[in-house]
């Protein structure tokens, strides 16, 4: 039977029966959390092993990367590794630069954008991801001009240890295979990226 708002009330359960469904799917929704929350965290402690097993760095050489990407897990932890990271009171952002002589449409700057983005976030240390969770998880859109200013944006962000992944594309679209498109930097400290970034006009 379709009830409407209308419809008897002696088709609903009284108030001490919904209470008690309240609290039963109440306290279903906490176990389902709790359970996350712990596979989160093996992932997180797998996923930190196979980066250390890496050298905490890209798999190639190379400042520029292709836009595929592995099967790591990412989680933001527990916190216990706060206590070493001294930026996880400031302001952190992430932002994308996007390269604009390629004259990419609408769509296709969305979409390496969040090549860019994914890549940093996969990359980053829990530490920084739960000082960006805690600011409001800010993302910025800045742009240059040609592949000359793209790969010196992620030479001075490497210069300054900071997580970033330039984007080649697969050329499937608007753009030939290998191009160089966004170089995503980030999370970070906002002091630190605006050193690499400050200059950019927004997208």
């Amino acid at each position: 039977m379709v009830l409407g708002l209308g419809d008897s009330d002696a088709a609903f359960p009284a108030g001490g029966s919904v209470a008690l469904a309240v609290l039963v799917g109440a306290v279903g929704v906490v176990g389902y959390a709790l359970g996350r929350r712990s596979a989160d965290a093996d992932a997180f402690a797998s996923a930190g092993r196979r980066r250390l097993s890496r050298g905490g760095k890209n798999r190639k050489s190379s400042d520029v990367d292709d836009d595929v990407e592995d099967s790591d897990e990412v989680s933001v932890g527990d916190g216990s590794d706060d206590a070493a990271y001294e930026c996880a009171d400031e302001p952190h952002k992430m932002v994308m630069v996007v390269r604009m002589d390629l004259k990419m449409g609408k769509g296709k700057v969305a979409a390496q954008c969040c090549h860019a983005a994914v890549a940093c976030y996969r990359r980053a240390s829990a530490p920084a991801l739960r000082a960006w969770y805690g600011h409001g998880q800010a993302k910025v859109a800045v742009k240059c001009k040609t592949e000359a200013d793209l790969r010196e944006i992620a030479a001075r962000a490497k210069s300054l240890g900071l997580v970033h992944y330039v984007v080649c594309d697969a050329g499937r679209t608007q753009i030939a295979a290998g191009s160089y498109t966004v170089c995503g930097i980030g999370p970070a400290p906002v002091s630190k990226i605006d050193q690499v970034t400050g200059g950019l006009k927004l997208l």
